[in-house]
């Protein structure tokens, strides 16, 4: 099925065209409700409340500012915020050795998607907050602030140190011959 198609049928509330959105984008959105939440349970209930408001908003969606794909990510991504905020401490401290690491350029080769999401799950919360918001959601400093209720200072300074994380943990990864090279630019 089309985009146009399913974008068609959704605002008819049909539910074949809804069918069809959720066979083709569940399994991107459920990646996107992933990235902020911490298990695959807690990622599903997110996404089930997001198709929810997806299918109760529908109307709201104007094909001519963007494509459906991200405005159903944003979301899924405002949902798992909305989610989290309630068992966040966005104050946890971080390892004060991993805040001024500087890499090699060399290290920044390769790796997997997977092995890259990996390495994001495993950041302190507010990082990592900041990090998807910022680098894989697309939001600039102050919209990051204004969702995660922290100043845009606070989000430039979160974001350099989820940077400064990942570069130390690449860095101890390096000589593992099981990473493979792809160029991460994000980092």
């Amino acid at each position: 099925m089309k985009d146009t198609d399913i974008i068609q049928g959704c605002l008819k509330n049909e539910a074949s065209a809804q069918r069809g959105l959720v066979d083709t984008y569940a399994g991107y959105l459920f990646t996107v409700a992933r990235r902020y939440m911490p298990d695959e349970a807690s990622a599903q209930d997110v996404l089930q409340e997001a198709f929810i408001k997806i299918f109760k908003n529908f109307h709201q969606f104007k094909n001519e500012q963007g494509k459906l794909k991200s405005w159903m990510g944003k979301i899924v991504a405002n949902e798992g915020l909305r989610r989290r905020k309630k068992y966040l401490d966005y104050y946890q401290s971080a390892d004060p050795e991993t805040l001024y690491i500087k890499a090699d350029p060399k290290v920044w080769s390769n790796l997997h998607e997977e092995e890259i999401l990996s390495l994001v799950r495993e950041l302190p919360e507010q990082y990592r907050m900041v990090f998807n918001l910022y680098i894989m959601e697309g939001y600039d400093h102050k919209e990051v602030g204004e969702k995660l209720q922290i100043n845009a200072s606070t989000s430039r300074s979160n974001l350099a140190r989820a940077k400064a994380i990942l570069r130390k943990r690449i860095i101890q990864t390096e000589n593992d011959n099981s990473w493979e090279k792809i160029n991460l630019n994000i980092i």
